[in-house]
């Protein structure tokens, strides 16, 4: 049964309307989503909870769980899918002191007929990062976003240099089991206005524009050799802690958020975009 559907008309400049639903209540520390396929979302709960995957309907409603279970979730931070297998980010790193960060890779069609699995497991730490923790002013190694492409996994970091730069370092990773120390691909600037705004806490790709979420909006854009084009930013109406996104179509975007006593959340989003 769909627990709560609320419908908005023109939720924020940039999207037409909004239809918000209730998360179960045992995603309340939601990080992540990626679509297994066109009316099936999976989505994981953030570091310190169980190695768990849910599987959900487009309205939010949990269909089952399943564990992996050769996995601990020290901080799960995002999704991402090559349509064969799902990608699951262990790369959270609030203090910058992980060395050895994990992205775990499982079978799609495993996850939709079991409860429980293994994964496969690729192993990386960042080549440029010398101290554990860094200074203030180095603390960029944190992340919470990753997308797959063209066979290797794209990760987005999260920086918490103080003072604030609004820098954000881009990573790649082979898409395939192994240990690998990473080379910094870019570095792109997000926005001067602090970590409320200007962090990335999700990313997610379609066709070759990376929709990036802060927590107080989206940002849309393209890679134009070594420069991060930002064509667009759409600001949220309400301000909790979006920490999910996922794109269906040119016009069509999930984005979820953690459920926070103060702030609210705990809401699956499905936003029409204008052109």
């Amino acid at each position: 049964m769909l627990v709560a559907l609320f419908v908005f008309q023109n939720y924020s400049e940039g999207i037409t309307q909004t239809t918000t639903y209730n998360l179960p209540e045992s995603l309340v520390e939601i990080s992540g989503m990626e679509f297994l396929n066109d009316s099936t979302l999976v989505a994981i709960n953030d570091g310190g909870n169980e190695a768990v995957l849910y599987l959900m309907n487009t309205e939010g409603e949990l269909i089952k769980t399943v564990k992996i279970e050769n996995a601990s979730n020290k901080d799960w931070e995002d999704l991402a899918s090559d349509g064969e297998h799902l990608y699951i980010a262990d790369v959270g790193n609030n203090f910058s002191k992980r060395k050895k960060l994990k992205i775990y890779k499982v079978d799609i069609d495993d996850l939709l007929t079991k409860d429980e699995v293994t994964a496969e497991k690729i192993t990386f730490s960042y080549g440029d990062q010398e101290a554990f923790p860094p200074g203030k002013d180095s603390l960029y190694y944190d992340s919470e976003g990753i997308v797959y492409k063209n066979d290797s996994l794209w990760i987005f970091t999260k920086t918490k240099a103080d003072p604030w730069d609004g820098i954000a370092f881009v990573y790649k990773v082979p898409a395939l089991k192994g240990k690998y120390t990473l080379v910094k691909q870019h570095e792109i600037h997000i926005g001067d206005d602090g970590w409320w705004a200007d962090a990335i806490t999700a990313a997610d790709l379609y066709g070759d524009k990376f929709y990036l979420t802060t927590y107080d909006r989206l940002i849309v854009g393209t890679f134009e050799g070594e420069e991060f084009k930002q064509e667009k930013s759409i600001y949220f109406d309400n301000l909790t802690q979006k920490e999910s996104v996922l794109v269906k179509d040119n016009k069509t975007v999930f984005i979820s958020d953690e459920k926070h006593n103060i702030l609210g959340g705990g809401k699956l989003y499905k936003m029409i975009l204008n052109d």
